[in-house]
């Protein structure tokens, strides 16, 4: 997890920086899936590949809460947005 200013992250993303930033370092197609709006969804071409997405969740007034993108059953990461700029960069690794 980086909470502070000064800790480069993926793609050189770091605390401070906007929303926007987010979203231009990484895919950006919008798409309605199953009700919710995804930055990207990649189909798997077999039952055995990875499905890949990201997604965008929003707080009570519409502001962008939160960018979380997965690209492996086992890695994903998620930008915590206030006010428009990234306050938290968490990282996850499931290994089940």
């Amino acid at each position: 997890m980086i909470n502070k200013r000064g800790i480069k992250g993926p793609r050189g993303i770091e605390v401070g920086d906007s929303y926007k930033r987010v979203l231009n370092k990484f895919r950006y197609s919008p798409e309605k899936i199953g009700g919710k709006k995804y930055l990207y969804y990649i189909k798997p071409k077999t039952k055995d590949d990875i499905t890949q997405f990201g997604c965008i969740t929003y707080n009570e007034k519409g502001e962008i809460d939160s960018i979380y993108y997965q690209d492996s059953p086992y890695y994903g990461i998620e930008f915590k947005i206030s006010k428009g700029r990234v306050k938290q960069i968490v990282a996850y690794y499931h290994d089940n």
